[in-house]
């Protein structure tokens, strides 16, 4: 079983990038997880990267910000690009974890939770699943802790 950590480089290249993204990108090298490329151009063909890459179980993370500023995967033009661009990943083997901002940090959000036949809405605090995904998602690859 390999475990790894990002280089000096990696820290510094995940550092520069917004707030989420380094927190992941710390998040994991401390749950030491297989190691993963920041900002890893998967498609020869097109400029697209992958927030953090596994070279070698192919699992990939996108860290979906803007999701309450209506930000650029938010609009129709960003939403039908990260659909092009998704697809194209599955269909060259990789699989995608897309992560918010409350899988990484965790905060409440509404649920629609229904008893005795009527629905209602309450808020619930959701834990931190960022690290149960990817562990998940790399474990479907083949990955053995």
């Amino acid at each position: 079983m390999k475990q790894a950590t990002m280089t000096a480089d990696e820290i510094k290249k995940v550092s520069q990038r917004s707030h989420l993204e380094t927190t992941l990108g710390h998040m994991m090298i401390l749950a030491k997880f297989p190691p993963f490329e920041a900002e890893y151009k998967f498609c020869p063909e097109r400029q697209w990267r992958f927030d953090f890459a596994n070279l070698e179980y192919k699992v990939a993370v996108e860290v979906e910000g803007g999701v309450w500023h209506h930000g650029r995967h938010q609009r129709p033009m960003g939403f039908i690009g990260d659909a092009e661009k998704y697809n194209m990943a599955s269909s060259l083997g990789w699989l995608v974890i897309r992560l918010t901002q409350i899988d990484i940090e965790g905060g409440w959000k509404t649920k629609t939770r229904q008893k005795n036949k009527v629905k209602y809405k309450e808020r619930v605090y959701c834990h931190i699943s960022a690290l149960d995904t990817i562990k998940k998602a790399l474990k479907a690859k083949g990955w053995v802790e």
